[in-house]
């Protein structure tokens, strides 16, 4: 994400919806892996591995929203 926020700034193409897109993509993958270690036999022990995987998937959809939303900014302002 960073590498295409780098690239939007440098090449002025827009790129905010990849941006976002890989959030996305990365909110999918770390469910994913928060679920692949879930035992519906023992849930309280899976919580944690299950937190772990939010922890990414929300770590990433922030990331590509934030980034998304500074580039706007940045676009919006330079434009003025």
């Amino acid at each position: 994400m960073l590498i295409l926020t780098f690239l939007e700034l440098k090449t002025k193409k827009d790129l905010k919806s990849q941006i976002v897109s890989m959030g996305v993509l990365g909110t999918f993958v770390g469910i994913f892996i928060g679920l692949q270690a879930f035992d519906p036999n023992d849930i309280t022990n899976s919580v944690n591995d299950i937190l772990v995987g939010l922890k990414t998937a929300f770590f990433t959809s922030i990331v590509g929203m934030s980034l998304s939303t500074i580039l706007s900014l940045i676009e919006k302002f330079k434009n003025e």
